[in-house]
Order: C-alpha cells, then structure tokens, then sequence
C-alpha cells in the first residue's frame, strides 16, 4: 500500500484528499451517492462528506449539504446518511 503523505511531500500541493468509500443508497426510490474522503493535511477534522443526487440521469452536488468534517470516519458517515434519511437532501 502507497503511503500518501510521502508519495506528496515533493510537491507543494495546499491540500490533497484521497477517498476512501463510495456508497450509492436509495431512499425512497430516489438515488444518493455519499463519498467519504481523508484529508491528509487537516488533523483536527480529517474526515469529509460529500452527497451526490441522481436527477435525470446525472449525479449532481446537494449544495445545502453542511460542511461536514468529523474527527471519525463513522461520525462523518453517520452524518450524511442522518442528512439523507431526515429528507434534507431533496
């Protein structure tokens, strides 16, 4: 397994992720991807969220999704999936 902070160290990049997990839920008969990502250079709140819904075909950003960054992965998935299931995301 690559270590990511070395495999970056040479560059000068101001912030870099990799993601971890994608999950593709329905709720409803509507369509959500979640995609969870580490932020390596922020240690206080490492973990982000993002939702996706599917409209017409296309995966598009929720935009009032929260700026969701958790000290725990499962904080943060925990998160997204309370916002989806509250039905905050339609």
């Amino acid at each position: 397994m690559v270590n990511v902070p070395d495999l970056f160290a040479d560059f000068k990049f101001a912030s870099y992720r990799e993601l971890r997990c994608t999950l593709e839920i329905t709720l409803m008969e509507t369509p959500y991807r979640v995609e969870l990502f580490y932020h390596y250079p922020n240690k206080t709140n490492p973990w982000e969220v993002v939702i996706y819904l599917r409209e017409s075909g296309t995966w598009k950003v929720v935009s009032i999704f929260p700026d969701v960054q958790e000290q725990k992965e499962e904080s943060a998935l925990r998160s997204a999936l309370s916002f989806i299931q509250g039905g905050k995301a339609n």
